[in-house]
């Protein structure tokens, strides 16, 4: 701009666009001394009370947070710490429920007889004392309802062994009382507590079992014919048996022997055995003629009879010391201890048993022999 104020480069500037007036440089700022400060106080004002209570609830709402986070915490904290499970096992229902509840368990309870454990007390308890679980965690109680029952079963009319067997199966005890009964001896006959009954475990039921009727004494029939022993024995209840023994004191159908005997105790219906005698024993008398005086003699003696002898004076050599004759006569039967005569020949002239003469003058002599 002064080049083109002073004329330099005429020519350019003819093509310049006229120039801007010059600006004169600003003038420097003009000296003022400064103003005096007079200070003012405006007339004081009452102040709010809305920031404070603000600024209150704002403290209170950040403790209240900050506690109830603290709480959460601490119950996070307590829920997670193990809690020792009390032991409550033979408590009673109540008092073990509350001692769970106060150790921050949750009690379940369920019941169950038990043969060891009185009504309404905790027979067992899962999981057992001791252990730790979580705060809340289930304690399961089991409560006894004392012993379990059972239907009494009936026994009546079955046998002793098989009404015991019964019984004891379901866990009940017998007690057997034995009566004279007219039931079949061993035969339960009643029962007590009645059958349909329910009734615990051990529970003793009695049972009256048969011995039979009443016993009655053995009347004595000895000495009597049979027809009327039994007679008087069946009247009296008894069942009569018979049995045949040789008897040398009494007479064929008389009663000799009782079993039981007379006396005896013994049930009505029971079976009484009467012996009744044949008679007394007989044998058939052996055939000894012609034998020798002392083999006859021998066979009689050892068929039970006695021998007596007749010698007879005879005259033919043969006949000498030979058995001519018996009475009675063979194949006769004989009581034991009857007495058989043999008839014994003697030549004439011989002495008995040896021949020779008769020994008393008419030619016949007699001797005995016992078995």
């Amino acid at each position: 701009m002064t080049q083109v104020l002073s004329g330099a480069g005429v020519a350019a500037a003819q093509t310049m666009v006229a120039p801007t007036r010059a600006v004169a440089p600003p003038a420097p700022p003009v000296y003022r001394a400064p103003t005096p400060y007079y200070d003012y106080e405006e007339p004081p004002r009452g102040r709010s009370i809305w920031p404070w209570l603000l600024a209150l609830g704002l403290i209170i709402a950040a403790a209240a947070a900050g506690w109830f986070l603290y709480m959460k915490v601490q119950d996070q904290l307590n829920s997670n710490k193990p809690i020792a499970v009390p032991d409550v096992v033979l408590l009673q229902r109540g008092l073990a429920v509350r001692k769970i509840e106060q150790a921050g368990l949750k009690a379940l309870v369920q019941t169950a007889p038990s043969d060891t454990v009185h009504s309404g007390q905790v027979a067992s308890q899962n999981p057992p004392g001791g252990g730790t679980l979580g705060k809340g965690s289930p304690v399961t109680l089991i409560v006894s309802t004392g012993l379990p029952q059972v239907t009494v079963p009936t026994v009546v009319g079955q046998s002793v062994t098989d009404a015991v067997a019964a019984l004891a199966h379901l866990g009940l005890t017998p007690k057997i009382n034995r009566i004279f009964s007219g039931e079949q001896p061993d035969t339960v006959t009643a029962q007590q507590p009645a059958a349909g009954d329910r009734v615990t475990t051990n529970t003793v039921i009695h049972i009256n079992v048969s011995r039979g009727a009443k016993p009655v004494q053995v009347p004595d029939v000895t000495g009597q014919p049979y027809a009327n022993a039994k007679s008087y024995l069946t009247g009296q209840g008894f069942v009569v048996g018979r049995v045949e023994v040789q008897s040398d004191t009494a007479a064929a159908g008389v009663v000799v022997l009782e079993d039981p005997p007379q006396g005896t105790s013994v049930s009505k219906g029971s079976t009484i055995t009467l012996s009744v005698s044949k008679g007394p024993a007989t044998t058939q008398i052996p055939d000894v003629r012609t034998q020798n005086e002392a083999d006859a003699s021998s066979v009689l003696q050892g068929a039970g009879l006695n021998v007596a002898v007749i010698y007879t004076q005879v005259t033919d050599p043969s006949q000498d010391g030979v058995v001519i004759s018996q009475d009675p006569a063979p194949g006769a039967d004989a009581k034991s201890g009857e007495v058989v005569t043999i008839n014994v020949g003697q030549l004439s002239g011989g002495s008995p048993g040896g021949g020779g003469g008769n020994g008393n003058g008419n030619g016949t002599t007699t001797t005995t022999a016992t078995p």
